[in-house]
């Protein structure tokens, strides 16, 4: 990292290109899948840089959203060296919404040396 990244004006750099990853991502998802609503949280917490918070219009779609969203992700912020954290909200009846976290199990974290879908 040059002495430049460092300083504010570099951390602003840094976060606009998060945010405009964040916005490609949003407009691909919401363009496969119509009715979808994502608001980006850029206030990560630990080491994330940003949560995409995930609204499906059809219940039945949530899991093919959400797969999607990983896909977006993995291929559009992984690319940058961004970590984006996709987070479905599920809907049930009377209650407010609760996040669905879907993450990428690394091979690191697994015995078998396999990429896996699980959620946390």
């Amino acid at each position: 990292m040059s002495m430049e990244d460092k300083t504010p004006r570099g951390d602003y750099r840094g976060r606009q290109n998060i945010r405009q990853v964040s916005k490609d991502i949003v407009d691909e998802l919401v363009a496969q899948w119509p009715g979808t609503t994502v608001t980006v949280d850029l206030d990560g917490t630990d080491e994330e840089d940003a949560y995409l918070w995930i609204s499906v219009n059809k219940p039945e779609n949530r899991d093919r959203v959400a797969l999607t969203a990983l896909e977006l992700v993995n291929a559009f912020g992984a690319r940058m060296g961004f970590w984006i954290v996709p987070r479905v909200l599920n809907w049930t009846e009377g209650r407010e919404e609760s996040a669905h976290r879907l993450r990428l199990v690394r091979p690191d974290e697994q015995n078998d040396g396999r990429n896996v879908l699980h959620r946390g």
